[in-house]
């Protein structure tokens, strides 16, 4: 067995109250079965208010409501071999998304997992303040991608300038070569989009050979970019497996995921660090919304979340 990938030793499945078994579950387990880790099954049941919630001891919740729960997520979990791996149920009050934060910050979980609900936006309410919020990674599974990820696609920006966004590209490259290596026959995919407005801007001002020229002199850069963050990241791949595109990022990526069959699509979601509850990167926003795969979610280690 390898060494277990420093990213998945923790794992947090979020689950509907009630819910069968899904996509979220499904990849917890193949995870865990193939790297020994600590999973955790969690659902939410949703407080009326948190004023309410906190002036009624024991929350706004029937006892019995706590203790169904519980039982359902225990027999779901019972149902399948996990050999070694740790499962512990957890229910959990509140509203899902700060609730699910909560439990990241309060037992240091290194990724969150959850099916999306819609299989034409995985970006449903609560996915969505996921992505905002959550200091760690978090794995929207598609609906119709239950299976392992076979072909995973590093969707990085070589073009950065700053250290930590130059770390955030590394640190998704990582993130992307650990589920290539949890999974049997894996691909791990990286592209870069080179910005297409200077294109538009040179045409008919430039003649052909001064645009052919333009194109490979920034088409050499970004390889050159690019080799050194996938060098940093040690992850091993074929050139083959890197792809360069000119274009709007989000239009690519989602082009790309589409013509390539991709099953996972990892990216950064915030563009800087040391900010309390920063939007998703506009990039990332518009490709969650119209992807057509599983996606994977990374913050930069600085970030720093607002929910306490």
């Amino acid at each position: 067995m390898t060494q277990r990938p420093e990213s998945f030793r923790k794992l947090l499945v979020f689950m509907r109250p009630g819910a069968a078994i899904d996509g979220a579950f499904k990849e917890a387990h193949r995870l865990a079965t193939a790297h020994p880790a600590h999973v955790t099954v969690a659902c939410v049941l949703e407080a009326l208010s948190d004023s309410v919630d906190e002036y009624f001891p024991g929350g706004s919740h029937r006892p019995d409501q706590k203790t169904e729960a519980h039982e359902h997520l225990t027999a779901l979990i019972s149902s399948v071999d996990w050999g070694k791996t740790r499962v512990t149920p957890k229910v959990l009050v509140g509203e899902p998304s700060r609730a699910l934060v909560r439990e990241v910050l309060e037992n240091g979980h290194d990724i969150v997992l959850k099916t999306a609900e819609n299989e034409e936006s995985l970006l449903g309410a609560i996915a969505t303040r996921l992505m905002r919020v959550c200091p760690c990674p978090v794995y929207i599974i598609h609906p119709s991608k239950t299976n392992r990820p076979r072909r995973i696609l590093a969707a990085i920006d070589a073009s950065v300038e700053e250290p930590e966004e130059k770390d955030l590209q590394v640190k998704v490259l990582r993130t992307a070569n650990d589920l290539r290596n949890l999974s049997t026959g894996g691909e791990l995919h990286v592209l870069h989009v080179l910005d297409g407005q200077g294109e538009q801007f040179l045409r008919g001002r430039v003649s052909s050979s001064q645009l052919s020229s333009y194109f490979t002199h920034s088409n050499d850069i970004a390889r050159t970019d690019l080799s050194s963050l996938i060098s940093e990241s040690e992850a091993s791949l074929s050139d083959e497996h890197i792809h360069l595109r000119r274009g709007r990022p989000e239009e690519a990526i989602l082009d790309f995921s589409r013509k390539e069959s991709m099953d996972l699509v990892v990216l950064g979601t915030v563009a800087r660090t040391g900010v309390s509850g920063f939007f998703i990167g506009n990039t990332a926003e518009k490709v969650l919304r119209r992807i057509p795969c599983s996606v994977l979610g990374v913050k930069p280690d600085g970030f720093r979340c607002p929910i306490k």
